[in-house]
């Protein structure tokens, strides 16, 4: 039989591989929605420069 993770031990194994998790509620759509979206807009921008850095490969 199959042991099925419960969601927050799989985000904390995502955030152990250095991975950055957004867990976002109904509440954070629709009364935060302003400050959520800057949130998501900068782990976006964030994941970004990372993806950039390491597919930059030193010069010789």
């Amino acid at each position: 039989m199959r042991r099925v993770r419960n969601s927050s031990t799989r985000y904390l194994l995502y955030e152990g591989l250095g991975r950055r998790v957004l867990r976002l509620t109904q509440r954070h759509i629709l009364d935060e929605w302003e400050t959520t979206f800057l949130v998501i807009k900068r782990v976006v921008e964030d994941a970004q420069r990372e993806q950039q850095r390491r597919h930059e490969r030193p010069l010789e």
